[in-house]
């Protein structure tokens, strides 16, 4: 594969063959309690662990090597549920919910091609990457359910805590002795995420017309907790609206509409590098980011399962206001990505499915046409901002 943007240029060759073992062991509870008739507890719990291992045969250009990873894993899952019938027309739901998960991971690649990064180092021979992450949610969150004659109304209320935990090394191994890839590819971070909450959801019935609002209510609290430092998390409202026409019994449109927020992820955060596989370096931001963005959807049904004709047409467009774009690095040898903050990143897409059954030959005849415009920017090898235009046209029978 031939890779070149400005004066960098190079050609190169790779086959890859992978062995893969693997253990799994799971258990799932679930117990149901009824009070009386209109009360139950419910409890779910599941339990999972898994050790796997990953051989690798690679032939890289003239080089010839084995990485092999050593992944073991553990998740563990409970949830309570209360639930109250009030009346006739609502409920009461009361939640309570614990997630963990740990994935440590050994990964040893028993050649060095790394000289551009660590010149100073020429007695290398192989490197070892460790890196252990743990992420757990503890929430508590009540909903109120309530259904009148012409209108439902759906309210949640809630806390919730998210805890990530990283800590990952890279060492450089030589014949009589183990160094350090020193700080910029190490991590030992801790964050925590803590979210209050109110979700409310209504919709009115309008004969074959509805009209749904939706507004959601956050007070985040974000923490570094190495420095013990909270980042600036404002109070944050996240509207929406839908609307709904059923036309008659074969045709209903479906529109909806929100001003959306996305919180960054540990993988978007964490401050050095990870070797995540031979060739690629990545690391985060550093710092908690919260992005808004616009979603609107469209929708057109024609038919119902029963019709021996369907159609259905969906359009979707998302503007992210800011956006975690990347900053590449690519060489021969090994490729370093950095995200950057960006502004400005389109998402458009078209869908069509006409589906029609034939009697005559008692099967169906399907076609679908999919569009898509992707529009967002990056820099590769110390470039300017670059503009990225990716469209598919997808159809078939």
């Amino acid at each position: 594969m031939y890779f070149g943007v400005g004066d960098v240029g190079f050609l190169n060759s790779e086959n890859y063959g992978l062995y893969k073992a693997s253990k799994i062991a799971s258990l799932k509870i679930q117990a149901n309690f009824n009070i009386d008739q209109n009360k139950q507890i419910e409890y779910v719990g599941k339990l999972s662990l898994g050790r796997f291992l990953y051989k690798g045969m690679v032939d890289f250009n003239t080089i010839t090597f084995n990485p092999t990873l050593a992944d073991d894993t553990k998740n563990t899952d409970h949830r309570i549920t209360y639930t109250a019938k009030i009346n006739t027309n609502s409920a009461l739901q009361l939640t309570t919910r614990y997630i963990y998960d740990s994935k440590p991971q050994d990964y040893l690649f028993d050649d060095f091609i790394y000289q551009d990064l660590f010149p100073s180092n020429d007695s290398i021979q192989s490197i070892a990457a460790k890196s252990h992450i743990k992420t757990s949610l503890v929430g508590f969150e009540s909903t109120l359910f309530s259904k009148g004659a012409s209108s439902n109304l759906e309210i949640r209320t809630g806390y919730s805590l998210q805890g990530s935990e990283l800590i990952s090394s890279l060492r450089l191994n030589a014949p009589m002795a183990q160094m350090d890839a020193g700080t910029a590819y190490q991590n030992d971070f801790k964050f925590e995420l803590g979210d209050v909450y109110v979700k409310s959801n209504y919709r009115q019935y309008f004969g074959a017309v509805s009209l749904g609002i939706s507004l959601d209510a956050h007070q985040y609290f974000a923490t570094d907790v190495r420095y013990q430092r909270v980042n600036d998390t404002p109070f944050n409202l996240i509207p929406g609206l839908g609307f709904s026409w059923q036309i008659n019994k074969d045709n209903k449109i479906i529109v909806s509409y929100k001003y959306g927020l996305k919180n960054t992820n540990l993988e978007d955060i964490y401050d050095g590098y990870i070797l995540s596989n031979y060739r690629f370096f990545q690391k985060g931001l550093g710092s908690f980011q919260q992005f808004r963005g616009n979603f609107f959807l469209a929708s057109y049904f024609l038919g119902d399962w029963q019709d021996s004709f369907l159609l259905n047409g969906t359009m979707i467009y998302n503007k992210d206001n800011a956006y975690l774009g990347s900053n590449t690095v690519i060489r021969q040898n090994y490729v370093q990505s950095t995200p950057i903050l960006l502004v400005g990143k389109e998402f458009f897409s078209m869908n069509l499915s006409v589906d029609r059954f034939i009697e005559a030959l008692s099967t169906n005849l399907k076609l679908k046409g999919n569009y898509t415009d992707n529009y967002y920017q990056n820099m590769v090898n110390s470039s300017s901002l670059r503009d990225i235009t990716f469209r598919t046209y997808d159809y078939g029978l």
